[in-house]
C-alpha cells in the first residue's frame, strides 16, 4: 500500500519538476564547483574577492532590475497578458539599464571620483542578468521547465569556459567578471526568443496601464528585493571593510563550494513552488498553508543531512580541492553550517508573502535580516576579534534571521485561513 502511494506521489507533475529542474540546478552548479579547483589554481583569494564585490553589486542592482514587475508574471490569468507583463517588465529593464551607464559615465568624468575598473561591466551585467531573470519567471508561468534547466546549465557552461580561458591566457581578475558578465547574457535568449516568436509588441498605453495595475510591486516588492539583496550580499563589502580583500575571497569560495548542495533541491523547489502557489491562493485558498507546511518539512528533512555533510566533506579536503593558498577557507565550511540551512530551507519559500500581497511584512523582514546579522558581524570585527570569530556570529543571526520569516509566515498564513473560514460561514 505505502509503496503504490509513493509510486503515485513520484507520478505528479509537481514531483516531477522538482526532479527535473533539481537535476539541472545540480548541473549547471555542479559546472561551477568542478571548475573552481582550476580557477583557485589560476586566481588569488583576491581575485575572487573583488569578483565577490562585483556579483554582489550587480545583484542588488538586478533586484531593482524591472521593479519587479516580472513577479507578475506567474499571476497573470491569460497567456497574452502575462506577455505584455513581460514587455513592461524589459522596457522598465532597458531603461533602468540607460540610467546606470549615464551614471557611471557622469561620474568617471569628475576626476576626484575614483571608480573601481569592473564598474563598467556594471551597464551590461544588468541588462544580461536583468533578462535572465525575466525570462526565467517567464518559463516558470510556462511551465517550461526543461527548458529553464537548459538555460541554467548553459549559463554555467559559458561561464566556465570564459573564466578557466581567460585564467590560462594570465588575464587578471576583469577575466572572472567578463565571464560572469557574458554567461548571464547567453542564459535566457531561448527562452525569450520563444516567448516572443509571433507576438507583437503592445502599446505605450498598455503597458502604462499595466504598471499602474501591477504598482504594489514596484512600490512593496521592489523595496523588499532590494533589501532582500543587500541582506545576501552586502557581506563582501562589510568584510573587505572589516578584514579585508582575501578574507572576503575566503567568503566568496564557502559560498561557490556549497553552491552544489544549495541548489541540488532548494532552487529547483523554489521554482516549482512559485508555479503552484499563485494558483492555490486563487482556486484553493485554504490549502495553502498545508502547501506551505509540507514543502517546509520537506526542505528541513532533506536539508540538514545535504547541507552538514557537504561543510564537513569541504572541511576535509579544502586543501586538497583548491590548493593550499586556500586553507583558510575550511574553517568557514563549518561556521556558516547555520546560515547555509537556514538558507536552503527559508529561500525556497520567501516568495510566499509576495504571492498573498503581504509585501509589508516581507519588506520588514528583509530591512531587518540586512540590518541584525551585518551589525553583529561589525560589532564583533570591530571588537577586536578575529575573522571566524565575527562570521560565526553573522551565520548564527542569518539562521535566526530565517527561523523569524518562518514564524512570521506561519501567524500570517494562519490569521488569512481563518478570515477565509468567517468569511465561508
Amino acid at each position: 500500500m505505502k509503496s503504490i502511494r509513493f509510486a503515485s506521489m513520484l507520478n505528479t507533475g509537481f514531483v516531477r519538476s522538482v526532479l527535473l529542474v533539481a537535476g539541472g540546478a545540480l548541473v549547471s552548479q555542479g559546472l561551477i564547483v568542478a571548475v573552481t579547483p582550476v580557477l583557485t589554481r589560476l586566481f588569488s583569494p583576491e581575485s575572487f574577492g573583488v569578483l565577490a564585490a562585483f556579483t554582489s553589486v550587480l545583484t542588488i542592482l538586478v533586484a531593482l532590475a524591472s521593479l519587479k514587475y516580472e513577479l507578475a508574471i506567474p499571476q497573470a490569468k491569460a497567456d497574452k497578458h502575462a506577455f505584455e507583463v513581460a514587455v513592461l517588465s524589459f522596457s522598465v529593464l532597458a531603461a533602468l539599464g540607460l540610467l546606470a551607464t549615464f551614471l557611471i559615465v557622469a561620474l568617471w568624468m569628475f576626476p576626484w571620483v575614483e571608480l573601481p575598473a569592473y564598474c563598467w561591466f556594471i551597464p551590461p551585467g544588468l541588462l544580461f542578468a536583468g533578462a535572465f531573470q525575466i525570462a526565467s519567471y517567464v518559463a516558470i508561468r510556462n511551465k517550461d521547465f526543461s527548458g529553464l534547466t537548459a538555460a541554467n546549465i548553459q549559463r554555467s557552461v559559458v561561464q566556465s569556459i570564459l573564466q578557466v580561458s581567460a585564467g590560462l591566457a594570465a588575464f587578471g581578475s576583469g577575466a572572472l567578471i567578463l565571464g560572469y558578465v557574458l554567461s548571464q547574457g547567453a542564459a535566457g535568449a531561448k527562452i525569450i526568443r520563444k516567448a516572443f516568436t509571433g507576438r507583437s509588441v503592445p502599446a505605450k498605453l498598455r503597458l502604462l496601464a499595466l504598471a499602474r495595475k501591477y504598482k504594489r510591486f514596484p512600490v512593496m516588492a521592489a523595496p523588499a528585493a532590494l533589501l532582500n539583496a543587500a541582506a545576501m550580499n552586502v557581506s563582501p563589502f562589510v568584510i573587505i571593510y572589516a578584514y579585508g580583500v582575501h578574507e572576503a575571497g575566503l567568503f566568496a569560495l564557502a559560498q561557490r563550494a556549497m553552491g552544489v548542495p544549495m541548489a541540488f533541491l532548494g532552487t529547483a523547489i523554489a521554482n516549482v513552488y512559485l508555479s503552484e502557489i499563485p494558483r492555490l491562493v486563487e482556486t484553493s485558498p485554504d490549502e495553502v498553508i498545508v502547501f506551505y507546511k509540507r514543502a517546509l518539512k520537506t526542505l528541513v528533512v532533506i536539508g540538514l543531512p545535504i547541507v552538514l555533510g557537504a561543510a564537513l566533506c569541504l572541511f576535509y579536503t579544502v586543501e586538497l580541492l583548491f590548493g593550499s593558498g586556500w586553507s583558510g577557507a575550511a574553517i568557514l565550511m563549518l561556521v556558516l553550517v547555520p546560515m547555509f540551512f537556514g538558507q536552503f530551507v527559508v529561500s525556497p519559500l520567501s516568495q510566499t508573502l509576495n504571492v498573498i500581497e503581504r509585501q509589508d511584512v516581507q519588506l520588514q523582514w528583509d530591512f531587518f535580516r540586512l540590518c541584525v546579522p551585518n551589525l553583529g558581524f561589525l560589532m564583533v570585527a570591530l571588537s577586536g576579534f578575529s575573522f571566524v570569530e565575527a562570521l560565526t556570529s553573522f551565520s548564527v543571526l542569518m539562521f535566526f534571521m530565517y527561523v523569524m520569516n518562518v514564524v512570521v509566515t506561519f501567524w500570517i498564513l494562519k490569521r488569512r485561513q481563518a478570515g477565509i473560514l468567517r468569511v465561508y460561514k
